[in-house]
C-alpha cells in the first residue's frame, strides 16, 4: 500500500460514517511512519503513533498487521486520533482509511524535507471563508494541516487552492455551529478570545521581526 494506491482527503464526518457502515475493522500500523520508524524511509520519523491505519476488508498480504476490531473500538480509536490534530485520508476507495499528520511523511515532502503540494485528490468541501466575518481569532491557522490559512500583517490570508477540505478546523469545535450555539444558549466557547487574540499577536510579532530584523514587544 503507499503513493501507487488511489488515496483520498475525507472529511471527519465521512470518516466516522465508514467505521459506522462496517461491523469490524482492522488495525494496521501506518504505511509512512512504520517504515520511517525503522530507518526504511527516505522521510524522518515524525514520532507520531503508528498504528493509525483502518481497513474494512481483509488483505491477503500476509504482511499487513491487520488487527481485528469491533466497530465500538475502531470509533474509540477514531475519537484518539482527532485529538492528535491531523486529518483522514481514504486510500486504495474506500478500502482503508488513514490518519494523517500535519507533517504528512513522504506524501507531503520531498527528499529534503520540504513541503511538496499533495499528490491525492482533495475531498468535496474545500474551504469557503467569508473574510469580512473573520474575528482574526488565529484557530484556523493553528488547526489547518495544508498550510492554506495565515495572518498576514493583521489581515486573514486564504490560499484555496492549498486546502484540501480535511475538516480539521471545524472538528476542534470552531465551527459555525457551534459559534451560534454559544452566542443562542451562552454555551462555553472552546477557546476564550483572548487565547484567540494572543495567538494572533505571537504570529504577527513574529512576522514584523523576521521582516523587520528587529525585536518586537508584546503585547501589541
Amino acid at each position: 500500500m503507499g503513493a501507487e494506491h488511489e488515496h483520498r482527503v475525507c472529511t471527519f464526518e465521512e470518516a466516522e460514517r465508514a467505521i459506522r457502515s462496517h461491523e469490524v475493522a482492522f488495525a494496521n500500523d501506518c504505511f509512512c511512519r512504520t517504515p520511517a520508524k525503522e530507518g526504511k524511509a527516505k522521510w524522518p520519523y515524525c514520532g507520531h503513533p503508528t498504528e493509525v491505519c483502518m481497513g474494512f476488508e481483509k488483505e491477503a498480504d500476509a504482511s499487513f498487521s491487520q488487527k481485528e476490531i469491533a466497530r465500538q473500538r475502531a470509533l474509540e480509536l477514531f475519537e484518539e486520533w482527532k485529538k492528535l490534530g491531523g486529518f483522514f485520508r481514504f486510500m486504495a476507495g474506500e478500502r482503508w482509511l488513514c490518519f494523517c499528520c500535519p507533517r504528512g511523511c513522504g506524501f507531503f515532502s520531498d527528499e529534503q524535507g520540504q513541503r511538496r503540494p499533495d499528490p491525492c485528490e482533495k475531498s468535496p468541501y474545500v474551504e469557503a471563508t467569508d473574510l469580512d466575518a473573520c474575528t482574526l481569532c488565529g484557530q484556523c491557522v493553528e488547526a489547518c494541516p495544508y498550510d492554506a490559512r495565515r495572518l498576514d500583517e493583521g489581515a486573514m490570508k486564504v490560499d484555496r487552492g492549498l486546502c484540501y477540505g480535511c475538516s480539521a478546523f471545524a472538528s476542534k469545535g470552531a465551527s459555525i455551529e457551534h459559534w451560534l450555539d454559544c452566542i443562542e444558549s451562552k454555551a462555553t466557547p472552546t477557546s476564550a478570545g483572548q487565547v484567540g487574540r494572543a495567538g494572533v499577536e505571537i504570529a504577527e510579532a513574529a512576522y514584523r521581526s523576521a521582516k523587520s530584523g528587529q525585536p518586537v514587544t508584546l503585547p501589541l
